[in-house]
């Protein structure tokens, strides 16, 4: 079964975190597999929920690198824009 079969019908999804670090540095083998759900949400197919860990955990590297941009970019809008909640 494809994830595009597996959503159908699907109206809320949590997303935890390794599917949304997998997302954003493009994981050569995780991405393929997680880029529907990603696009079903810029598509409102769905909404997404998740916990403010997510937010901290995927916040980790791009704080120690120092980009500040990303991290407010994503704690206020993030990847899932109004589609997401914590």
């Amino acid at each position: 079964m494809k994830i595009e079969q597996a959503l159908a019908g699907v109206k809320l999804i949590f997303l935890d975190t390794a599917p949304v670090i997998y997302y954003i540095e493009r994981h050569p083998t995780f991405f393929p597999l997680v880029r529907p759900i990603f696009e079903s949400l810029s598509d409102r197919d769905f909404r997404a929920v998740s916990s403010p860990i997510t937010l901290a955990e995927c916040s980790i590297v791009p704080y120690r690198q120092g980009l500040w941009l990303f991290i407010t970019w994503y704690a206020n809008r993030g990847l899932l824009s109004s589609n997401h909640c914590y």
